[in-house]
Formats: C-alpha cells, sequence, structure tokens
C-alpha cells in the first residue's frame, strides 16, 4: 500500500474542489486502491474546528477514499530510537510502524476496534476541549521557537537529539537494565550514523532549523502543525505541503525531497515513480 500525506490546505482542496482535474485526478488514483490518504491527528484537530465550513466535504471524501490513520508522531520518534539501540548493539528489530489501518492499530494505546478516521473527527469536533489544548500546545511552540538564533538546534543541533535518546534509553533501562547493551546515546548515534537514522525525527527537526534560522519570520501554530504533518514524509509515496514547508525543506535538502511538493497536480506523477520502483520511501511496519 502506497500513502499519501497531504497537508490541511490539500486535503480541504480535495474535500471541497473534487471537481477539478487535479483534485479528480488525486481523487481517481485513489479509488484503484493501491494508495491510501494519511489522516494525523493535527488534520483531525483542524478539520474538526467549528471555523471549517466544509467538514461535510470532508466526510464525503473520507466515505470515498482508501486511508489509512497516521500513528502518534512521538510513538514513532520512540520507535525510531529503538530501532536504533538496536542496530547500534547488533540486533534485528522490525521497521517503525507508520500507519494504522484503524484505530485498533493506532498509537501504544489503541482504541476501539474498527474505530476510523471518519469516526474520529467527529469525535474531535465534539471535544472542544482537547481540541483547544492542543491549539494551546501548538501555539505555545510558536512562541517558543522566537529564539531563533539562541535556540539549543541552532548552536548545537545534535543536542536536542542526543538527549531525546539518552531519556528513551533511560525509560527503557527502568524495565530492562541491560538494554542497548549499557550503551550511552553519544555512542549510540555514532554507531548509527547520526540523525539520518531516525527518518521522521531527522525531517521535522530540519524544518525547525530552517525556521530557527530566518530572523524575519514569525512562528505561528499552522508552523507547527505543517512540521508535524512532514514528519511523515520520509514514510509516505508523496508528501504534499505549502510553499514556506516545502522551501524549508529545499534549503535543508531533506532525503524525502525527490517525493515532496506544493501542487496537488503533481501528486499522481510522483506516485507513479514511486509505483516505478524509481523514487523509494523509507521502510515502515506498514
Amino acid at each position: 500500500m502506497f500513502v499519501l500525506v497531504l497537508d490541511t490546505n490539500h486535503i480541504s482542496d480535495l474535500a471541497r474542489f473534487s471537481s477539478t482535474s487535479e483534485s479528480a485526478a488525486v481523487i481517481g488514483r485513489l479509488q484503484r486502491g493501491d494508495a491510501a490518504l494519511a489522516i494525523s491527528i493535527f488534520y483531525l484537530v483542524e478539520l474538526s474546528n467549528s471555523a471549517f465550513a466544509s467538514i461535510a466535504d470532508a466526510r464525503a471524501l473520507l466515505n470515498d477514499v482508501p486511508h489509512v490513520l497516521a500513528n502518534p508522531y512521538e510513538n514513532i520518534e520512540d520507535e525510531e530510537m529503538a530501532s536504533a539501540c538496536a542496530q547500534a548493539t547488533g540486533r534485528i528489530r522490525r521497521s517503525p510502524r507508520v500507519w494504522a489501518r484503524d484505530t485498533s492499530e493506532w498509537g501504544y494505546h489503541p482504541g476501539p476496534a474498527g474505530g476510523s478516521a471518519l469516526e474520529m473527527l467527529d469525535a474531535f469536533a465534539a471535544m472542544d476541549t482537547q481540541r483547544d489544548e492542543l491549539l494551546n500546545l501548538a501555539d505555545y511552540g510558536a512562541r517558543a521557537s522566537m529564539m531563533k538564533a539562541n535556540a539549543t538546534l541552532v548552536k548545537d543541533p545534535m543536542i536536542p537529539l542526543t538527549l531525546a535518546l539518552q531519556h528513551h534509553i533511560d525509560g527503557r533501562r527502568g524495565r530492562f537494565p541491560s538494554y542497548a547493551d549499557g550503551l550511552n546515546a553519544s555512542e549510540i548515534l555514532q554507531s548509527v550514523g547520526g540523525k539520518s537514522a531516525f527518518p521522521g525525527y531527522q525531517m521535522q527537526e530540519a524544518l525547525v532549523d530552517q525556521r530557527m534560522r530566518d530572523p524575519g519570520q514569525k512562528s505561528s501554530a499552522n508552523d507547527i502543525f505543517d512540521e508535524y504533518i512532514a514528519f511523515y514524509a520520509p514514510y509516505a509515496a508523496v508528501t504534499a505541503v505549502d510553499r514556506r514547508t516545502l522551501h524549508r525543506a529545499k534549503m535543508a535538502n531533506v532525503p524525502a525531497l525527490p517525493r515532496m511538493t506544493r501542487y496537488l497536480g503533481e501528486v499522481v506523477p510522483i506516485l507513479d515513480r514511486v509505483v516505478s520502483g524509481e523514487l523509494k520511501p523509507v521502510t515502515s511496519a506498514f
């Protein structure tokens, strides 16, 4: 199954303007059955907002095309770290599980068996408080990222990942004292070749880094959501993002760049190149 990741604006265009040639081509390609549209929690938060006037169109789109749930990014980050620890110690571990067929497979704490993205959209529409909490967190992230050149990520790019990986290791050693054979985060990073062993983490952090380096750019909650949606790009067949996110991806020269676009009209041609084997996403367990 080939998975398409489209940002919220592109999904909104598919839903509201399904008869345009660009939208019809993507919808028709999805309906062939070998590709699916990824739906993440960030879409659900934005599309379920009462300010989004076309929620009925979004429901209709989800009824019309195959779709999968994108597992929470923090779960995938944790699995990337577990994979790096396994690689560094000569063990074999499955690839991160990025996509879920329904809520029975979604995240570390699965929801009711068979729950769909459509049902989750309706649930979020009824949960104003929880949705606002996520929006507030995004606003906080936008304000914090205004540190720009003073941010640790800019001053020493390896510190955030090193700290996150060490936190992962320490948490696992609470239950498994011999986890990662006693190696620390720095030793594991050296063994696996640095950030490239953490595809989703590397993707999202690269975009944040580029945004931090732009002194005139005022960050917003939308930037935070766009970066976390782009987190899935290494594992997706195609990722469609907005102009600013694609520009940052180009500036960072991320590995997924050949499979990224800002135009719906380019989604199907890129997908065809992936199907042919010319372009290859990072392998995921699903």
